[in-house]
């Protein structure tokens, strides 16, 4: 990479940002150690969280979890996607449990809806992640007044849930209708 390249990375994030970029866990550790800050956004508005869980690097978004203290529903890019959005829309389910389990852990929220109102779930079921989806269905169950994006919720018949949300079809209709042919 020549220069000019190195001083564009730089530019628009922090060195914990290339670190998780080049997935050098060991730099990413020993920056955290000396206080590097995982709440920084960098000039695409995303944190280290945010792109160590977009690469699916599980070490990474563990260390990073473990060494701060980063308020994950508050850690939002632009479209108001938080790690657990991203790990549940490209399937790293590994990802997704850590998240879960260290906001559970501290008492956080995380099952946010982002700006156009979606939850991490309708994210891993747009996907077609549906261990994700399961997994991520459980918890919204026991909250789903304060969800009203999940007003139009269906069961299968294996009794698991899903929505006619997203492009204003069901899924699982649209899926048995190309069987046919």
């Amino acid at each position: 990479m020549d220069s000019k390249s190195w001083k564009r990375i730089l530019a628009f994030n922090t060195a914990l940002h290339v670190a998780v970029q080049h997935e050098s866990a060991p730099v990413v550790s020993r920056l955290l150690d000396h206080g590097a800050r995982a709440d920084c956004f960098n000039g695409n508005g995303r944190t280290p969280l945010h792109q160590a869980a977009e690469k699916g690097h599980l070490a990474i978004v563990t260390k990073i979890l473990q060494a701060t203290h980063v308020v994950m529903h508050r850690s939002r890019c632009e479209s108001g996607w938080t790690a657990l959005h991203i790990a549940a829309r490209r399937g790293f389910e590994s990802i997704v449990h850590e998240i879960v389990k260290t906001a559970l852990h501290r008492g956080e929220e995380f099952l946010t809806e982002d700006t156009n109102g979606y939850t991490p779930f309708q994210h891993a079921k747009a996907g077609a992640h549906s261990q994700i989806a399961k997994y991520l269905f459980g918890f919204l169950k026991q909250k789903k007044d304060s969800y009203p994006s999940l007003d139009s919720v269906n069961a299968d018949e294996s009794g698991f849930q899903y929505d006619t949300l997203w492009f204003g079809f069901d899924l699982m209709q649209c899926r048995l209708y190309f069987k046919r042919f």
